[in-house]
């Protein structure tokens, strides 16, 4: 599927989920933009609208309502392609935001490709394992906000009808999103960025090279309490990727869960007005909304990903580096700064 003056509605229910969707269709050549804002008063300019509703810690009821009424908004400027990007862990509301996306484009099947085999998430018989590990055994099953309680993907839908694909390879995602765009009209895409670089890579004819912007003063934010993130700014600390330039913010907030998230944003934005960084890495989806947000809730452009999983945008004059809590290689901020400085 060549876009040319079509366009691709794509929806994230945070932050980090969207940055790192529009991420991989920039890496392909696509224009695209990021943001929070979901009025849809006018068709996008862009090739590519990825959108963070910010349902993910909503009711059920409400996160429909939230995704329906955007969604009856997008139809009026008939997106060629609709990609509903969820966790790769099976988090947040995914059966509430498919009924709100059916009732948005009630003539559209859904496919669900949950799979993302780079970052080791396979779906075999309908279920969905991290390391080969049903996810409601791993560490995600015990999460502070969402906890997964099962890796059944079918029983999590409930009545949701959609056709729910297993997945062991990056080729099983590349037919999945053949399948998508085999259908008349395109079928709600629906599954983790891995579905969202195939799409990508079959809506598009060539590829981006992306030029990293040339970072100076870094602030990296831990907003996660998953052990992954604590130790990887454990690790960072420890080999010397921090100093005066490249620091840690190390300021205690008291307060919990998204609360924590909007105080830090503030902290966050004090320490820029006085030492004025030029880019952020943070981890955690509503730590980065909680430090956009105070930030005026700029339109983020991407760029690409610096490594598997962590996208770099420009949003507000500042350089975005953000990745979800749960996954990473211990040494992800060395390698990150290496390939920016």
């Amino acid at each position: 599927m060549q876009l040319n003056d079509s366009w691709i509605l794509a929806l994230a229910d945070d932050l980090t989920g969207a940055l790192e969707t529009g991420a991989k269709f920039a890496a392909c050549g696509l224009s695209v933009s990021v943001t929070t804002d979901s009025t849809m008063e006018r068709r996008p300019r862009e090739a590519v609208m990825v959108i963070d509703t910010e349902t993910r810690h909503m009711a059920p009821s409400e996160a429909c309502l939230v995704v329906a009424m955007l969604g009856m908004r997008a139809a009026r400027f008939s997106p060629t392609l609709v990609y509903k990007k969820t966790d790769s862990t099976l988090r947040g509301n995914i059966a509430a935001e498919l009924r709100g996306l059916q009732q948005a484009f009630p003539q559209r099947r859904v496919i669900y490709s949950p799979a993302y085999p780079a970052m080791g998430r396979t779906v075999r018989n309908g279920h969905l394992l991290i390391g080969g590990v049903p996810v409601n055994k791993s560490g995600f099953g015990s999460d502070l906000l969402n906890p997964v309680l099962q890796s059944n993907v079918h029983e999590l839908l409930g009545d949701v009808h959609a056709e729910v694909l297993d997945g062991e390879t990056d080729g099983d995602v590349m037919a999945a999103a053949r399948i998508v765009l085999g259908c008349i009209p395109p079928a709600i895409a629906v599954g983790p960025a891995a579905l969202a670089g195939a799409l990508a890579a079959l809506s598009s004819e060539s590829a981006a090279v992306p030029k990293w912007p040339d970072v100076r003063r870094c602030l990296a934010v831990n907003g996660s309490a998953h052990p992954a993130s604590k130790s990887q700014i454990e690790f960072a600390k420890l080999h010397g990727c921090f100093n005066q330039d490249w620091r840690c913010l190390e300021q205690e907030i008291e307060a919990e869960g998204l609360e924590r998230a909007r105080q830090t944003g503030f902290a966050v934005f004090e320490q820029w007005q006085q030492q004025a960084f030029d880019a952020i890495i943070v981890f955690g989806g509503d730590t980065a909304y909680g430090i956009h947000q105070a930030f005026g809730s700029p339109v983020f452009q991407p760029h690409g990903e610096i490594v598997p999983g962590v996208p770099v945008s420009s949003a507000g004059g500042l350089t975005w580096i953000t990745k979800a809590g749960g996954f990473g290689a211990s040494d992800v901020i060395r390698e990150i700064r290496r390939r920016l400085t």
